[in-house]
Parts: C-alpha cells; structure tokens; sequence
C-alpha cells in the first residue's frame, strides 16, 4: 500500500508551465466561484505563493500535488503557451490516495467545495485505498484511520453519507447538488429513504422495487431550489396510492421511523418487539390539531376497513347480518350472536375467527351490551349469563383448528380477507399503543 502519512521530500524549482498540469483527480467539477477574483489578482500581482507539483514514475510533465487547479488554469489563459516558468515546490510523488487528500486539504482550507465534489473526491480515495490492499477487506473503522493518517480526518458516519451521496444522489439530484446540496439534508433524505421503505415493505403487497421507486420521484423533485418537504410528500402519496394508509397518517409513520420512535415499524431495537411496552413508554395523542385530527381518522378509517372485511369473511357462513359497525370505538364491528351445536363447522370457525377480530370477549358485561345494537341475539344470552360464562359456554373450536380449517378449506379471497383483517386489528393495536389510547373509549367521532 501506498506510504502512510509519511513526509515527502521536496525542493524549489523554477518550472516551465507548460510542463505542468490539472491534477487528474481535481476535486472540483465546477468553475471556482472565485475565478474571477483570483484572476485579477494574478494579472496585478502574479503568482505570490509557488504551486506544489509532483510527477508520477514514468511519466513526462508535473502535476499539480495540493491544490492549485484555478491557478494554473488562469495562468495557462494569461501566459498563453511557451516557456514561461512558475515558482514551484516540487514533491517526491507518494502515490494517488496523498495527492488526492491533498487537493481536498487544500480546498477545505478555504470552504469552496460542495458536498457532492467532496464525497466524489472521497469516494475516489477509498477506491484507490482498497485498490492499493485487494487481499484485505478495509472497513468503515480502516477507512477513517487511514484518511486521518493521510491528514484528512473524518468520522465514519460522514464517510457513510459521502458514498450514499456519490453512489446513489448525484443521479438523480444532480442540480441540487451542484447548487450546494449539503451534509444536513443528505441526512434527511437518507433517513427519508430507510424510513420510507420500511413502511413499503411493511403496509404495501406492491411488488414495485422501492430501491428503483425513490431515485425517480428525486429525480422529479431535483433543482437548484430542492425542498425536502416536495419529496416527502411524493414518497408518502405513493406509499398512500399503494397501501391502506391516508397520506397523512404516512407522514406521521415517516416522522415515526426517522426519530426511531414508531412501536410498529422499528426494526431496530434490541427488546423483543412481541412484548408490549408499558404505558410509560406509549406517546398521547399528539397535541397539534393536525397531528390529533390525523391520528383519528386513521383509526376511523382502519375501523370502516375493518367492518368491510368482517362482513365479507362472514358472507360465505351467511353471517353478514350478524356484523355490527363501530366506527368510533374499538376494532370497527362487533359480532351479534354466537354459534350454536347446530351450527357447521365452517360456520363455527368463522364465527371464531371474527370474534377474536373484534375483541369484543375482552369486554365487560356493561360494554359489551352498551356497544351491540339492540336487536342483537346476544342480549338475550347476556341477559341470562354471566359474560364469562357466556363464552365459555360457546360451541368452540380451538384456535389450531381455526388455523388449520382457514389455511386448507378458505379459498384465496377468503384467506386474502382473514389476512387483511388480521392485519388491520395488528394496526389498530400498535396505534392505541403508540398513543395511549383506550381503544374502547370515544376519543372523538
């Protein structure tokens, strides 16, 4: 590998400029902001300070060690061709990954590159850093330390957004970039894109690659005047148009997950995620009108979805006159009447199966016949029974053969149904949890 942080040695020579050129790995893509100062500057004063050069093994002419590229340029410009020679200090050459970091010292004194130019110019080091150790596998800890030993010190985190920025940005937000897109909104969209594919993945049945997805609704959103906010509400109309979800529930998931608060969607945490966390840890309903107004129609409209795929799971047992909304309250329905002895044993099954859906066993006797309308059966069976007794007493198949009946005898929209309602009760409970809320409580209609 290339030496590490070792002093070159180096003299002062007088050197034709045409004998000198651009370094080839030149940080800056764009024209310096300051040319025009500085090229006055040259045309009154000269070359005040002498470039430092280098040259290759092998090769013909210098180059350009630490920096200097504007100057040589305007100095080429105003000097024309010929053998006018430039003060220089010459430096033994210590191979691409010195010249490169010299160039990006060089620059970072005097803040005139942009971001992209820096993670471009970063990139390229690791390329020649690994290119220079192929047998060893050079880690994110590796990189930094020999940067550092280069004189170029930088944490791991901003290496990581360097290459996200050079590998996956600098397609599809070119002009944002070269407008001076920098580190914080780097972050944001990083986040924005982690957080957001989580979501797909988790709310969407979708089978668009998400990965292709977010670089081309950037790319709808690049310009100089780039506004972050523009692509979150591309990404969550999108996640919106493909899930279950109101966009502005999305927004709130995506607020969630980039804060690494959401109980539904963080995959992260190193608790086990199937035991539920204690009301210390839930959040309140936000305060925000907005936030508050979003939260509840979510859990309104997951409630209405909820009682649709109720009545369609019960419809094959003709038990669709049995399924009560709730809109306001709890899981979205409640079941009417029990099975009986009479009753098939698909009809016994699904009759379980929406019972367990609705929650409504957990109630007490006062709730559960506040909540049923009044012509339903199981008033006459409360009314008889202690609520207890009332379900134990029910024609039940355990919840394995509910499993087993539903997984070999449902057809696929009948098992596309139960998933969907499965999931929409998932949804609610992580909500309630979330905001501490009593599901069984009217929080506002």
């Amino acid at each position: 590998m290339e030496k590490l942080a070792q002093q070159s040695d180096e003299w002062f020579e007088w050197v034709p400029i045409d004998e000198i050129q651009l370094y080839s790995h030149n940080p800056r893509r764009i024209l310096n902001p300051e040319y025009d100062r500085i090229k006055e500057s040259l045309r009154v004063h000269g070359l005040t300070q002498p470039l430092v050069v280098t040259k290759r093994p092998g090769a013909g002419k210098y180059e350009l060690h630490s920096g200097g590229n504007t100057r040589l340029q305007i100095l080429k410009d105003l000097c024309g061709s010929g053998n006018t020679k430039i003060p220089c200090v010459i430096k033994d050459w210590q191979g691409d990954i010195d010249a490169l970091l010299a160039h990006l010292r060089e620059n970072e004194l005097h803040g005139q590159l942009t971001f992209i130019e820096k993670a471009r110019a970063v990139s390229k080091a690791i390329e020649f850093i690994r290119g220079s150790r192929p047998q060893k596998n050079t880690s994110q800890r590796d990189l930094a330390r020999i940067f550092g030993e280069f004189g170029y010190p930088i944490s791991q985190s901003l290496l990581s957004h360097m290459q996200y920025t050079a590998k996956h940005l600098q397609e599809s937000l070119p002009e944002a970039l070269q407008a001076g897109l920098g580190k914080s909104l780097v972050v944001k969209i990083r986040g924005l894109e982690r957080s957001a594919a989580e979501i797909w993945n988790e709310h969407t049945d979708d089978e668009t690659d998400f990965e292709g997805l977010f670089p081309m609704l950037c790319s709808r959103c690049d310009g100089p005047d780039f506004d972050f906010n523009q692509l979150q509400n591309a990404v969550s109309y999108e996640i919106a148009q493909a899930s279950d979800l109101d966009q502005g529930m999305v927004n709130l998931l995506l607020d969630d997950v980039s804060h690494d608060r959401s109980l539904a969607l963080d995959k992260t945490r190193k608790h086990d995620r199937h035991m539920l966390p204690s009301d210390a840890n839930a959040e309140s309903i936000p305060t925000s009108n907005d936030s508050q107004m979003n939260v509840l129609k979510e859990l309104t409209r997951l409630r209405r979805n909820a009682h649709k795929q109720a009545i369609q799971l019960a419809a094959p047992a003709d038990l669709s006159h049995q399924i009560a909304p709730l809109e306001h309250i709890g899981y979205g329905f409640i079941v009417c009447s029990l099975p009986t002895t009479k009753s098939s044993a698909q009809t016994q099954v699904i009759f379980e199966l929406l019972l367990c859906s609705s929650g409504e066993m957990a109630l007490d006797k006062k709730k559960l016949s506040t909540y049923l309308p009044k012509e339903a059966n199981l008033h006459a069976q409360l009314s008889n029974n202690h609520v207890a007794d009332m379900w134990s007493k029910r024609p039940t198949p355990c919840l394995n053969d509910c499993l087993n009946t539903a997984a070999t005898e449902f057809d696929d929209v009948a098992w596309r149904t139960l998933l969907k309602l499965l999931q929409i009760r998932r949804r609610l409970t992580q909500l309630g949890l979330k905001y501490n809320v009593d599901l069984w409580e009217k929080i506002g209609c």
